[in-house]
């Protein structure tokens, strides 16, 4: 940022561990979001607010971990499936071998199993352009950093940036 730049107004940070990390820098009259996801190691990205409209969506959904966990758990319960039948008195020692598989999967299921609230601001055709998810660090300032994007858009909206 040069000295000429508008100083920020507020910072917001969305982190899943391995999957999100998404910094969300709020300015007057755009909002800059920096970071990474799974596949994109490098990203950014300036949305002037003018372009938002100030109804926002809410949609809450899982981690990619919870899916994740849950396709294990299913693996090894079709992998149990057809290896049980034709087991014989090998029975007890695949049954031990498959609890002892499924429990961290369980675990990791009850971990990641959390509903993550997603804001989404659309254009004023519809298209979601923006989403942020209340999880991370800044997860107990969600409220007030959508809170005061939606004022900035209002802004944006009543006194546009020529």
């Amino acid at each position: 940022m040069s000295d000429s730049d508008p100083p920020e107004i507020l910072k917001f940070r969305h982190y899943i561990h391995f999957i999100i990390n998404l910094n969300y820098t709020l300015y007057h009259d755009r909002i800059v979001v920096t970071g990474s996801r799974t596949w994109v190691p490098r990203l950014e990205s300036t949305i002037w607010l003018n372009t938002l409209s100030a109804n926002p969506s809410t949609l809450w959904l899982r981690s990619a971990h919870f899916q994740w966990a849950m396709i294990l758990l299913i693996c090894i319960s079709l992998v149990s499936a057809l290896i049980l039948p034709g087991a014989g008195p090998a029975t007890l020692p695949i049954l031990v071998f498959d609890a002892i598989v499924a429990l961290p999967v369980l675990a990791y299921l009850w971990w990641s199993k959390r509903l993550i609230r997603y804001a989404q601001f659309s254009t004023p055709l519809g298209a979601t352009i923006l989403s942020v998810g209340d999880t991370g660090p800044d997860y107990a300032n969600f409220e007030a950093f959508v809170a005061e994007l939606l004022n900035r858009i209002r802004v944006a909206h009543t006194h546009p940036v020529v």
